[in-house]
């Protein structure tokens, strides 16, 4: 398998992963939401050893870029919707899924990164347990 085909694997899972909501703003809100609560619960943790908590910080920063680049390019409804008070349960859990997708996909992106510009960071990839 070449890396183009190994690259378009990685795209391609990371796209079937679905927006939290229809609705632009709504999808924003949920999929930030759901980020934020993992980021407190990875962040607040006291048996996390310091290298991965940056580790875990330098790929959600990345996740979080994806997420929301990607909703800006699909959502197509743009109506103007008032935020609930609290998170739907579906659109939270998608949000939620899409920051996970999100943090697979940098680490694909990294070490398809290395290979095309044949550097060993593939070597250094390591994706640990955020939950």
């Amino acid at each position: 398998m070449s890396i183009a085909e190994i690259e378009l694997l990685i795209d391609e899972k990371y796209q079937s992963t679905p927006l939290p909501h229809p609705n632009r703003s709504l999808a924003i809100w949920h999929f930030l939401t759901a980020a934020e609560d993992a980021l407190r619960h990875k962040l607040t943790r006291r048996d996390i050893p310091t290298g991965s908590i940056e580790y875990f910080v330098d790929r959600a920063k990345y996740s979080l870029k994806y997420g929301l680049d990607r909703i800006e390019k699909e959502s197509r409804n743009f109506s103007a919707e008032q935020f609930p008070r609290r998170a739907v349960a579906s659109c939270y859990e998608r949000g939620f899924r899409l920051l996970d997708a999100g943090l697979d996909y940098s680490v694909g992106c990294q070490i398809c990164s290395s290979v095309h510009n044949k550097t060993n960071g593939a070597a250094r990839v390591r994706r640990p347990d955020y939950h």
